[in-house]
């Protein structure tokens, strides 16, 4: 082991002094037809001295010998990284220019008909085009069935950093009365023809949000001798109570209608609203996949705000620097 270990010091100590000998030859070199000054010099600004710079009058990078890139077809994608250096494309396609397989001036990836020639309002299709709402539920019904199945337990990962959020936020701003203003489960969606509308109970975001905010995460709060009420940003009507039952579970649909109130179709968990000096802190969440998630938490009374996304790791969640 101290052999090869000697031997790779030996060939790295080489290689160094070879490296200083080369440059020290280089820099003799151009002595012989400049004066030290002016070899020693840098120019273009680019921390590569005169006597090692191919282009001591642009500036450019150590790895091309002192010059800038080149770029042939001036899309502003260098050709080292340009799949169509002769061809100006985009920097989103690799450097090369979008197909438009079907030669209607609508490229590709913005036509829904890509091999047939179509119109502009028409989406790239030469006839109004109409998507298969149906089918598209049925995908979105398979996948939410397999995300459940795949993770029916995360709420008990998710209580590992509800609990994180809040003692560093809490902590960092020093709150002691406070209430709570989730964002919870989306069923008002809104969208434009001819697109179809998603059903709420397929829709990914729902279904981690009801795990989230589960009922263990909302009894322990409620349990906090600090804690005004919780209320949530969705209303739910009577008509959706049904499918809401369905949809959130047993333990935490039993758990919320408790504190459902029916005049403003609004689930309040309170103790006490007549406090006004609480600091009332809003909580967004950002799924960016199961296990990697956006926290917003902001409040009144300017007592601050934070911005954290946080990765769960298999064993404990950290926070992602940007």
């Amino acid at each position: 082991m101290k052999y090869y270990l000697f031997l790779i010091l030996f060939s790295f100590s080489n290689s160094l002094q070879s490296q200083k000998l080369n440059n020290n030859l280089v820099l003799k070199q151009c002595r012989k037809e400049f004066n030290k000054k002016i070899c020693l010099s840098d120019e273009d600004k680019d921390g590569i001295l005169f006597y090692e710079d191919k282009c001591p009058k642009e500036k450019g990078f150590t790895e091309n010998k002192g010059c800038p890139w080149p770029d042939q077809d001036k899309d502003g994608v260098i050709d080292k990284d340009d799949a169509c250096p002769e061809v100006a494309g985009s920097s989103e396609n690799n450097g090369c220019p979008w197909p438009d397989t079907d030669g209607d001036e609508i490229l590709d990836k913005d036509d829904q008909c890509p091999t047939i020639p179509g119109l502009v309002d028409h989406y790239g299709c030469p006839t109004p085009f109409r998507r298969d709402c149906k089918a598209e539920e049925q995908k979105d019904s398979l996948a939410i069935i397999k995300l459940r199945n795949d993770y029916k337990d995360i709420d008990q990962i998710y209580n590992q950093l509800n609990k994180k959020i809040f003692d560093s936020f809490f902590k960092k701003y020093k709150i002691k009365d406070f209430a709570l203003y989730l964002e919870f489960i989306d069923w008002d969606i809104h969208c434009d023809l001819p697109g179809c509308c998603p059903n709420w109970k397929y829709m990914k975001y729902n279904f981690l949000i009801s795990k989230f905010w589960n009922r263990q995460a909302l009894e322990s709060y409620y349990d906090r001798k600090n804690l005004q009420y919780i209320m949530f940003s969705t209303k739910l009507y009577p008509d959706l109570i049904p499918d809401f039952k369905e949809f959130a579970g047993t333990s935490l649909y039993t758990y919320l209608i408790k504190f459902y109130k029916e005049n403003t179709n609004r689930i309040l968990i309170s103790k006490n609203l007549n406090d006004k000096n609480s600091s009332l802190v809003n909580v967004r969440l950002y799924f960016e996949d199961p296990f990697k998630i956006r926290v917003i938490a902001s409040c009144n009374h300017s007592c601050g705000n934070s911005d954290i996304r946080y990765e769960y790791n298999g064993k404990i969640w950290n926070e992602i620097t940007q």
